[in-house]
């Protein structure tokens, strides 16, 4: 992971650690809702960029250009798993559960 990328996840880092630690019930700011989704946006652009990004294969050490060995690489040896969750907008999601379960309890 790219230091930018690092210095990106450290807000989201602090906001779901303190989500996680008060409670999703907790009246929350409304900046924090709008943060999360535009670290969400650049998740979203390191995916597509890292797709089409060319890498130094580990044994040959040559530079891998085709797109379909960049993917293949990507998808099984590289962060996608972490990225993609990093990418799903969780607040979103518990946030429409939530009143979901509201609606249901009333």
């Amino acid at each position: 992971m790219s230091t930018v990328a690092r210095i990106l996840a450290l807000p989201s880092v602090l906001i779901y650690t303190y989500l996680i630690a008060f409670g999703f019930h907790t009246e929350i700011p409304y900046w924090i809702p709008t943060l999360t989704v535009f670290f969400e946006v650049v998740y979203g652009i390191e995916i597509v960029l890292t797709f089409i990004t060319s890498y130094t294969h580990f044994e040959t050490n040559q530079q891998v250009i085709s797109i379909k060995e960049i993917a293949v690489n990507y998808l099984m040896r590289g962060p996608f798993i972490m990225h993609f969750l990093a990418f799903i907008p969780w607040l979103i999601l518990i946030d429409s559960e939530e009143e979901h379960l509201d609606v249901e309890n009333e």
